[in-house]
């Protein structure tokens, strides 16, 4: 089983723990945050910011809403 580090929390984890970037990204670097941070990361910027102002946990790219509906929770992205 191939894995990967996860640059935020630093666990060894297999590579399908690692979210790919949405269809339409603008992103262009590979994933290096886990899903699970990746979430933690979203709720945050939901909790914090203008919906249209939510980047993303690597770069400086303003999310789509299409962006934050396919990484956020449910829970999360109805906020």
């Amino acid at each position: 089983m191939r894995t990967k580090d996860c640059t935020t929390c630093d666990r060894t984890l297999p590579l399908a723990q690692f979210a790919r970037h949405p269809q339409g990204s603008k992103c262009t670097h590979d994933r290096e945050t886990c899903k699970k941070c990746w979430r933690q990361w979203l709720q945050a910027q939901v909790a914090s910011k203008p919906f249209d102002q939510i980047t993303c946990a690597q770069c400086n790219n303003v999310l789509s809403q299409g962006e934050v509906r396919a990484l956020a929770t449910k829970k999360v992205y109805d906020k």
